[in-house]
């Protein structure tokens, strides 16, 4: 065969290894054959030109017996502990070496750490995917692996370099939540936020629960879960019947079998109550706790809590001044409350003496004259719609100008019924009505011996 004719058979082989090289494996392999072709190529081409120029020019120049040469494409691999890495090993004719197959091995490989290649046997001319592989005790570092190709009598090698690195950490994920207490009063509900953060690799579903939560407190995740980093709301309702104190509640997060934990603490605030401060007539000031504040106003306390009211005086509504008189609940001006309940406290002032005529007002006076006077004005406003009108007259000489006469009286029961609508209204607190009404009631019984 003349070496024109070698050189198109082995370029033929090589194109064949190429395509053969090219066969799905991953763009790993497909990268690794098609470098080989080309090695295999370059090799070849420059081997059988360089024998057919020495055949031509030196016919009788003998040269050397067939033989094969082995070369790795590259030759140093990256492995992590307990993974993989490949290389390509190439095996070339040489002198119109022919066979038999070329079988590529590892001399003396340490422990943990080997490599086959893909097929294990190759034709002269032809590559083949070497696999290294790093076991899971391997100590990490630099190793230098000797790669031989024998063909049974003859062995060729090459070295191959490789790095092992340590195996890269699996994927985690961690959760925080809140660094203060979550306080929530009875009867009431309390959120904190959870934040779920996804480290490394990690991918699935956590799942989010809590323990040690006390008796009487519900709770809630919205969302219960998460697939990626992200916050979760967490909802503590407080019924009535919980204990106030302080508790520790256990918050986890579960993928499968990683779980994490945080501590979120939990304070429980007794129950709170809305407590109304007003005075008559609004708009008075009223002292809370040495301040203070405007009525009506409205004091918001913890069960069992102590406050301080005062009713300080005089003070001036509009152009009128207003002395205190009494509290609701018959204390004196200053004293300290209880916060037990929702409700109401009043704080009664009387208004200038000369609404109510000479002496020391009292709050029945007080309150009596207010609706007594409107009374008044209303009963001669109905006497007047009901008297006849007067023909007109011619103007009369003057006269010396009389006093109108006094107001009819308005009797108890007449009293007793506006009262009753005044209430009805909401015009009248309870601590007034209770006092005009048993006023009113006395007069009536007093009219009815006299």
């Amino acid at each position: 065969m003349t070496n024109a004719s070698r050189v198109q058979r082995t370029l033929s082989s090589a194109s064949k290894q190429s395509v053969e090289l090219a066969s799905p494996g991953g763009n790993r392999a497909r990268r690794a054959g098609r470098a080989a072709s080309l090695a295999i190529l370059i090799f070849a081409v420059a081997s059988l030109a360089h024998t057919a120029f020495a055949a031509e020019t030196f016919p009788s120049v003998d040269q050397g017996p067939p033989d094969f040469q082995l070369t790795l494409y590259p030759d140093r691999v990256n492995v992590s502990v307990g993974g993989t890495d490949q290389t390509t090993a190439i095996v070339a004719a040489v002198n119109g070496y022919a066979g038999p197959d070329v079988a590529i091995s590892l001399q003396a490989p340490p422990s943990n750490l080997t490599a086959a290649c893909d097929p294990p046997s190759i034709p002269p001319t032809a590559a083949c995917t070497l696999i290294v592989f790093a076991g899971n005790s391997i100590v990490p570092g630099r190793y230098n692996l000797t790669v031989q190709a024998s063909n049974g009598t003859a062995v060729r090698t090459a070295i191959l370099n490789v790095t092992v690195t340590p195996t890269a950490p699996p994927g985690d994920f961690t959760i925080s939540g809140p660094q203060s207490p979550v306080s929530v009063p009875v009867g009431k509900s309390g959120a904190a936020q959870v934040n779920l953060s996804f480290q490394g690799s990690f991918s699935g579903t956590v799942l989010f629960s809590a323990s040690g939560v006390p008796d009487g407190v519900g709770y809630r995740f919205d969302p219960v879960s998460l697939d990626a980093s992200g916050t979760v709301t967490l909802t503590f309702t407080v019924s009535v019947s919980a204990a106030a104190g302080t508790y520790s509640v256990l918050v986890r997060g579960i993928s499968g079998s990683i779980q994490r934990a945080i501590s979120v603490t939990l304070k429980v605030l007794p129950a709170e109550y809305s407590l109304v401060l007003t005075t008559v007539p609004e708009g008075l000031q009223v002292e809370v706790d040495g301040r203070l504040v405007t009525t009506p106003y409205t004091l918001t306390c913890s069960a069992g809590t102590n406050h301080t009211i005062s009713a300080p005086g005089p003070q001036s509504l509009g152009s009128a001044s207003y002395s205190f008189s009494s509290w609701s609940d018959g204390f004196a001006g200053t004293h300290q409350i209880t916060c037990t309940a929702a409700g109401t406290l009043v704080a009664v002032y009387t208004p200038p003496a000369a609404l109510v005529g000479v002496g020391v007002p009292t709050v029945a006076g007080i309150a009596f004259a207010a609706i007594a006077a409107g009374w008044f004005l209303g009963w001669g406003l109905l006497r007047r719609r009901r008297a006849p009108a007067a023909p007109l007259a011619a103007p009369a000489p003057s006269a010396p100008v009389e006093r109108p006469p006094p107001p009819p009286r308005v009797a108890p029961s007449e009293k007793l019924a506006l009262l009753e609508q005044r209430k009805a209204r909401g015009s009248v607190s309870e601590p007034l009505y209770r006092e005009l009404k048993e006023k009113f009631e006395s007069e009536g019984k007093t009219e009815v011996r006299t």
